[in-house]
């Protein structure tokens, strides 16, 4: 379709922090001694439900053009349906849903922070070239 990618890939740091992020989690969950408390189960399942619903509605909406790294198509018009209607970037803030949730069911609470955290670090980044190629590239 005459794609081409824009700015680093990310790719590796992204792997990396859900890596780190599945490991702390089994880690901190296994090593507690705690029940957890119902408010954390219970807003962790809510997060992490929304986080999948809006990851895959995302995902729906973009169809063949989700990829690991950023592309974009010079003159193809913005995806505006779905959750795209709403939120400029539903997929990133489905895994950041996730991100907090998971943990939170489990009683994983440093993992819930940490993880998103390193998440968003890296994101913001990505999020600058992928803008910005997005603003040069394609149309509203």
């Amino acid at each position: 379709m005459g794609a081409i990618e824009v700015g680093p890939s990310f790719s590796k740091a992204l792997a990396g922090v859900h890596g780190g992020w599945f490991l702390f989690l089994i880690l901190e969950a296994s090593l507690s001694s705690t029940q957890v408390p119902s408010w954390s189960f219970w807003l962790g399942l809510c997060l992490a439900l929304t986080g999948q619903l809006l990851r895959r509605s995302a995902l729906t909406a973009l169809g063949e053009r989700w990829v690991m790294v950023n592309l974009v198509v010079p003159g193809e018009r913005r995806i505006e349906t779905g959750p795209y209607r709403w939120v400029r970037h539903p997929n990133y803030l489905g895994v950041s849903l996730e991100l907090v949730g998971f943990p939170l069911i489990w009683g994983a609470h440093l993992t819930a922070v940490w993880g998103v955290i390193a998440y968003l670090a890296i994101l913001a980044r990505r999020l600058k070239f992928e803008e910005k190629a997005l603003a040069e590239h394609t149309r509203p």
